[in-house]
């Protein structure tokens, strides 16, 4: 994530998605450090994570492994819109005892489309759009 420029963008939005994963278990300390105020898809993350912990739960997964994944430098230096296909493994979400209460027990593919901004020699998540892949 030093490279200011495509490399960077790419580094940073594959450990954006990395995060993902970890976020359920209730530290959505990295996501929100890594994701711009105006991020709504951030946001509705990390207000998941919130909604869990204020019921004593926590969620396993899922954990999203990256198919191929690129970018475009829109403008030089500052931003950069970044395409990934990702599949999304099977998660849960836990109840303070151990029970399951929701989850996903197939794969699916999506693709994301995430906007990617260096301010003040950082990388921000601006934006993330999804969507499931059809076979």
């Amino acid at each position: 994530m030093e490279d200011p420029g495509v490399e960077g963008a790419v580094a940073a939005a594959t450990y954006f998605l990395e995060l993902f994963g970890y976020v359920g278990g209730g530290d959505a300390d990295e996501w929100l450090a890594l994701s711009s105020s105006s991020c709504v898809f951030c946001k509705s993350v990390s207000d998941e994570v919130s909604r869990m912990s204020a019921l004593g739960h926590r969620q396993i997964g899922p954990v999203l492994e990256i198919q191929s994944i690129d970018a475009t430098e829109i403008t030089p230096g500052e931003f950069y819109g970044v395409n990934a296909v990702v599949t999304q493994h099977p998660w849960q979400e836990l109840d303070g005892t151990g029970a399951v209460v929701d989850g996903r027990e197939e794969s699916l593919d999506f693709e994301y489309f995430i906007n990617v901004l260096r301010r003040e020699n950082s990388w921000f998540i601006e934006d993330v759009d999804t969507r499931v892949r059809e076979p």
